[in-house]
């Protein structure tokens, strides 16, 4: 079943792990899970900024991220073929930007840490490591979203 706009909110506001996919040099893909947030129409993350999934950014921007919400099995039979799966699930796909301007880096930090540890939220983040942390902005060119039942 489709996914609404509000449905898909919902899910991306309150998973906390996304896989993304970005492109290597050869053109095959690379997955990662991370950790992200969902605000006001794109998404952030987080992250050492090297190695490989930093480096495909700087050379292909192109990216997917798939947010997944497994509730459970249902049951509705006696045999393997009659379990279906309860689920929600968001198939974004954007173009990254690794964020340069401190002020903006601050801001993207301070969300995923609201989001993740949010008894921390009013500690300052030092300068230092706002410098040292990669932060990559995602913006949606589509989203799709399905769920079951």
């Amino acid at each position: 079943h489709q996914m609404g706009p509000e449905a898909i909110d919902d899910l991306l506001e309150g998973a906390t792990v996304a896989c993304i996919a970005t492109v290597n040099a050869d053109g095959t893909p690379y997955v990662v899970p991370i950790h992200f947030v969902y605000s006001d129409g794109a998404v952030y993350f987080h992250g050492l900024p090297k190695g490989q999934k930093f480096g495909n950014l700087s050379s292909n921007p192109a990216v997917s991220l798939t947010v997944y919400d497994m509730k459970g099995l249902l049951v509705e039979g006696e045999t393997p073929c009659d379990v279906n799966t309860e689920y929600r699930c968001a198939v974004i796909t954007g173009r990254a930007t690794v964020i340069d301007d401190p002020d903006k880096k601050r801001c993207a930090l301070g969300l995923i840490v609201a989001k993740y540890m949010p008894d921390m939220s009013s500690v300052n983040i030092p300068d230092a490591m706002v410098d040292g942390t990669g932060v990559v902005k995602v913006e949606i060119d589509e989203i799709t979203g399905k769920y079951y039942p």
